[in-house]
């Protein structure tokens, strides 16, 4: 395998503040892991428990949120928690930021017309299937030519189709976890099929300490289009704005967070296909801009604690040997195969290009340049 073309390095701790930096030699502590307020994030991941008290966590005692703390920087909520009406009273630290942060928004969704929402051929077709299927079942096809053996031996399945395009302007369409109809809330796929390894290590990696939630009710950073009325929502998903406000924060996507975990797990399955998979999940992350539902930053944070809890599932031991069987599958079940399907990642220049754009939205860097990058601890992973 050309690891120079088919692995994107994953970087646990990208933010706006860090970039490029000159080469020099690292001196023994700089590859020494250092401990967050709330100790290493891969031996503490398992705190960020989804189903927490609003108000019961911090920077100090969960990994998720201590790894964005550096958006305090940016924006200050009121208390930390989402309670009443605390989420519209944060404070913007930095203005500038703030500003390129929606005025972004604004410019990506400028295209959001309603006919351009409902034209099947068109490219807002997929930022509405962004959101409605389950986030697992939508980056499968970055595995390209093999992503209809994959769906087809996993038995994975969504409900979303683009007939329901016309009835999204007048009813809101309820997403893969939420449906009701035949599919009975189902998996994404099954973890008894043919490739239920590799299933399973996807739903492994998205388990109930992957959450984004801890972190969204902490920060109440409001989405974008309660920022400013310029943002113009996909009108196939304007239905779906939440009714409760105080627990439904933009910072970080969840959805994003959802693509990478996803994503990174299959390409740990699959690593032929690594670098087009975290592409994919980049594309899910802008799609979210485009839907009007997530800015920049928010995109940024769920890439972010997305790569962190992907990369300490699979440090954890305990995943050890569901690694090894989903690596197996991939390489005698499906690689085996003949696939027939589209491949839209098939260009290693463009992902590249879109993967990097993707990192930091154009944001400049305001941190110091010269202090240099810590190693994780399980980065080897």
């Amino acid at each position: 395998m050309n690891f120079n073309k088919k692995i994107m390095p994953l970087v646990l701790a990208t933010t706006i503040t860090q970039g490029l930096m000159p080469f020099k030699a690292f001196a023994a502590d700089d590859l020494t892991p250092h401990a967050g307020a709330y100790g290493y994030f891969v031996d503490t991941y398992m705190q960020n428990s989804g189903g927490y008290k609003p108000g019961d966590t911090s920077p100090a005692t969960n990994p998720a949120v201590g790894a964005l703390s550096q958006f305090l920087n940016i924006f200050t909520p009121v208390s930390g928690t989402a309670n009443g009406d605390e989420w519209t009273r944060g404070t913007i630290l930095d203005q500038d930021i703030h500003d390129q942060n929606i005025s972004t928004v604004i410019d990506m969704t400028a295209g959001n017309t309603t006919q351009a929402a409902v034209t099947t051929t068109g490219p807002l077709v997929r930022v509405f299937f962004d959101d409605r299927r389950n986030a697992s079942y939508s980056v499968t096809d970055g595995l390209g030519k093999y992503t209809d053996v994959f769906r087809n031996l996993a038995n994975a399945n969504t409900a979303i189709n683009g007939d329901m395009l016309q009835d999204a302007l007048t009813q809101k369409i309820a997403n893969d976890d939420d449906r009701e109809d035949s599919h009975q809330k189902g998996p994404w796929a099954s973890e008894t099929s043919e490739l239920g390894n590799m299933v399973k290590l996807i739903n492994t990696l998205r388990g109930g300490q992957a959450s984004g939630n801890p972190s969204k009710y902490f920060y109440q950073y409001m989405r974008p289009y309660r920022w400013s009325s310029e943002v113009k929502l996909l009108p196939t998903l304007a239905l779906d704005i939440g009714s409760n406000p105080n627990k439904d924060g933009g910072f970080p996507s969840g959805h994003t967070n959802a693509a990478y975990l996803a994503s990174i797990g299959m390409a740990y399955a699959a690593p032929e296909r690594f670098q087009e998979m975290l592409t994919r999940a980049s594309e899910l992350g802008n799609d979210r801009i485009i839907a009007g539902y997530h800015s920049p930053l928010d995109v940024m944070g769920g890439r972010m604690i997305g790569t962190a809890l992907a990369a300490s599932a699979l440090y954890d031991p305990n995943n050890a040997s569901l690694k090894a069987a989903a690596y197996n599958e991939a390489q005698t079940k499906l690689f085996t195969q003949a696939g027939t399907s589209e491949d839209r990642f098939s260009d290693y220049k463009k992902n590249k290009e879109d993967y990097i754009k993707r990192l930091t939205y154009g944001f400049g860097q305001t941190g110091d340049t010269t202090i240099p990058m810590k190693v994780p601890k399980g980065a080897e992973v």
